[in-house]
């Protein structure tokens, strides 16, 4: 993927402790020397040095996942060379069910997605999460390809993302949900004016709207942005918070996307931004059948629940994720998992793990309520269930 090397003496990779111009980043990458096509995945510079040393020599980098068997994936993967003319990358997936799935990314779709968002008119974009995940590199290869500052750490540090809003008069902040939580909390904890233009970018799961009303007030210029997508779709749909957003709007449709229904109330996209299909299949067709339950109305697309995670209670079919959105509306709570639990007269009863300062004894539709500190997390930041 183009690297924009108009500046040559402009930061193009910046941490805690280091900081490296697009010339030093164009002589690294030369002078990178890849064992191989498979990476192990770190937010280190050497990492980013040595993925644009194969782009570079025209192959094709498959970065490994975290928390996985990287002898087991490669010696999966490694016999799969025949690839789609146009793959840009091999990543994976996060494997919570079993061994990850590798999926390919093209290059164009990419590209159509850099394009689609507001960030290239901010000079820096800074991006916490590990390197193994597609909304990392999608991150990093759109802030150089914009010729910007690209922001990272080794580990997610909320006191260095608070540094970095208050040093910086325009920033991007790419992002989950779990990381805004702690921005949030922290800054609404230190209660300092901010007034830098600062952009948040997230997606993954809903906001706590409190939390970001409390935040405007403290950063007058905040402009927060929910998407939806995946690894494997790129951005499907998006929208600037402002609060007043029904809790399952996830936003209007990028240019190109489309939206259907299929039997049962999954959405199948249509998209020039779909990725080219799991190795070693390439897809089909521009379209892809989701778990994900919805609807749409005009541009705007809504979203009721996963197929997967519908919840029998006796002749009832409930959506956990319904039940999530209302209890995060409830005061004091911060985190909520739904789900259900088996039971010998009604099939499933619904029981809701809640983080909150305010204990709700009574909660509609959930039979058992359970308070807890915290809530165990995917790899990708995701609350586990």
């Amino acid at each position: 993927m183009q690297i924009n090397y108009s500046d040559l003496d402009k930061i193009a990779l910046q941490n805690e402790t280091k900081s490296v111009t697009y010339r030093e980043l164009r002589e690294n990458i030369a002078q990178a020397k890849p064992a191989g096509d498979f990476l192990r995945a770190e937010n280190s510079f050497e990492f980013i040095y040595q993925f644009y040393a194969l782009l570079e020599q025209g192959r094709i980098p498959r970065v490994l996942p975290i928390g996985h068997d990287e002898k087991e994936i490669i010696a999966r993967d490694k016999q799969f060379t025949q690839l789609p003319e146009d793959t840009l990358l091999i990543g994976y997936t996060s494997g919570t069910t079993g061994l990850p799935k590798a999926y390919m990314r093209g290059k164009e779709s990419w590209l159509i997605g850099y394009e689609a968002t507001t960030q290239k008119e901010a000079p820096t974009l800074a991006c916490f999460g590990p390197m193994s995940y597609s909304l990392s590199l999608f991150s990093l290869t759109q802030t150089l390809y914009f010729g910007q500052t690209f922001q990272f750490t080794k580990k997610f540090n909320v006191d260095h993302m608070i540094k970095l809003a208050n040093t910086n008069s325009h920033i991007v902040f790419s992002i989950v949900p779990t990381m805004f939580e702690m921005f949030a909390e922290r800054a609404i904890k230190l209660n300092q004016t901010i007034n830098n233009r600062i952009e948040i970018y997230t997606t993954g799961s809903k906001l706590n709207p409190s939390n970001i009303q409390k935040l405007k007030t403290l950063i007058p210029n905040l402009k927060v942005f929910e998407y939806y997508g995946t690894s494997e779709t790129s951005y499907v749909a998006g929208y600037e918070v402002t609060g007043t957003e029904p809790s399952n709007y996830v936003g209007e449709l990028f240019p190109g996307v489309e939206i259907a229904l299929a039997p049962g109330g999954q959405i199948q996209i249509t998209s020039p931004q779909l990725f080219l299909g799991y190795l070693p299949n390439p897809l089909a067709s521009q379209t892809l059948l989701m778990d994900d339950l919805g609807y749409l109305e005009n541009n705007s697309l809504f979203l009721t629940g996963r197929a997967s995670s519908i919840i029998k209670r006796g002749g009832e079919k409930i959506q956990a994720e319904e039940i999530e959105r209302a209890i995060l509306k409830l005061p004091g709570v911060s985190q909520v998992s739904v789900i259900g639990i088996p039971d010998h007269y009604y099939g499933q009863k619904v029981k809701a793990r809640i983080v909150s300062s305010i204990k709700h004894t009574k909660i509609p539709k959930v039979d058992q309520i359970e308070y807890v500190d915290k809530l165990e997390l995917t790899p990708n930041g995701k609350i586990k269930k």
